[in-house]
């Protein structure tokens, strides 16, 4: 376990009983709204490290995102790839609010995405358990936030969705 303390451990919660129902139906929008999930969490990590000083956004950055196989279909313009890129280097206009998310990162941005089988990858494996974990947590303490809050301090860095 060494090996993973290296590591942030990012969590991603998604209430699926509030996502829209066209959303669950097609899979290239479950795909776009995973990568948008995705991205988010990844955005506020990148940030909260800048924050800790951990990282300088001035400074060339090289991203390097493990994550499990997953299908790739996507309704959406970007991949996530690109659209991790674009939002972290170039910033994002909200065409529907109006609004333009600034860029968090001021210098050359490298993302490297390596899908992964779990069975082939100790990082994928343990990044299993941790969301298996995080689930179990989540649904024996729905009911109350802060415990379930409490629990996942172990999280380094959290978003909830939708």
């Amino acid at each position: 376990m060494n090996y993973i303390r290296k590591y942030s451990i990012l969590s991603c919660i998604i209430n699926n009983d509030k996502v829209y129902p066209n959303i669950k139906a097609d899979t290239a929008s479950r795909g776009r709204f995973l990568d948008y999930s995705l991205k988010l969490l990844i955005k506020q990590t990148v940030r909260g490290l800048i924050k800790e000083n951990r990282i300088d956004p001035n400074l060339p950055i090289k991203l390097v995102i493990n994550i499990d196989e997953q299908t790739t279909k996507t309704n959406g313009y970007y991949n996530l790839r690109d659209g991790i890129i674009e939002e972290l280097k170039y910033g994002i206009y909200n065409y529907n609010y109006s609004s333009f998310h600034t860029p968090i990162v001021n210098s050359d941005l490298e993302v490297l995405v390596h899908y992964q089988k779990s069975e082939k990858s100790y990082l994928i494996q343990a990044s299993d358990l941790v969301a298996g974990t995080v689930r179990r947590l989540y649904l024996n303490h729905i009911e109350n936030a802060l415990e379930f809050l409490k629990q996942i301090e172990f999280v380094n860095y959290r978003i909830f969705l939708p």
